[in-house]
């Protein structure tokens, strides 16, 4: 699988499925998510707490991810990875485990490029060095393996602009960290 980190709106990305932060209440409340409910209206947002509802819960884990149609969106399906619990804590590791996730969800869809936001890196707070960290894991896992490709960018804002200081920080914690050998990173 070949990682590209990618400077612009993720909305905007040419990707099969779409795996976006999302809270416990599956609230799409800032981050991509706001993105998302501003340029499509609330129908994604309809569909994740009618979801709620139907399984009987107030919130969802950490850890969990939930796929919803696109809503207007260019991808096939938009995958909600819950990285952060109600207090918007999260980890490296929290990361490995709802990217796993997230991407066995992508591969179901038949998913052959995959767009994925810095998870935890807005409200959840942690550093691009920790999500980076997070990543490491996922590098040789051969059940991934068959992907053409899968982007990453710190996050759309509400106006879809990148904050261009966090694509740098994520960037560079990547190649510090040593998270992807040159080769497979563009």
């Amino acid at each position: 699988m070949r990682w590209t980190l990618t400077s612009g709106d993720i909305l905007d990305e040419r990707a099969d499925v779409l795996v976006c932060s999302a809270n416990v209440f599956l609230n799409l409340s800032g981050g991509v998510g706001g993105a998302i409910l501003l340029r499509c209206g609330d129908g994604m947002q309809q569909e994740l707490h009618a979801l709620l509802t139907r399984s009987g819960k107030r919130h969802v884990e950490r850890g969990d991810v939930v796929t919803t149609a696109p809503h207007g969106l260019p991808f096939r399906a938009v995958v909600h990875a819950v990285a952060v619990n109600g207090f918007y804590e999260s980890s490296p590791a929290v990361i490995t485990d709802v990217v796993t996730k997230s991407l066995r969800a992508a591969a179901a869809l038949g998913a052959g490029r995959v767009a994925l936001a810095a998870l935890g890196t807005g409200f959840g707070r942690l550093s691009m060095e920790q999500f980076a960290e997070g990543l490491r894991p996922l590098l040789s896992p051969r059940e991934f393996a068959r992907w053409r490709r899968l982007s990453s960018a710190s996050r759309a804002t509400a106006t879809g602009r990148l904050w261009r200081p966090h694509f740098r920080n994520l960037h560079d914690a990547v190649r510090l960290l040593g998270v992807l050998p040159a080769d497979r990173l563009t």
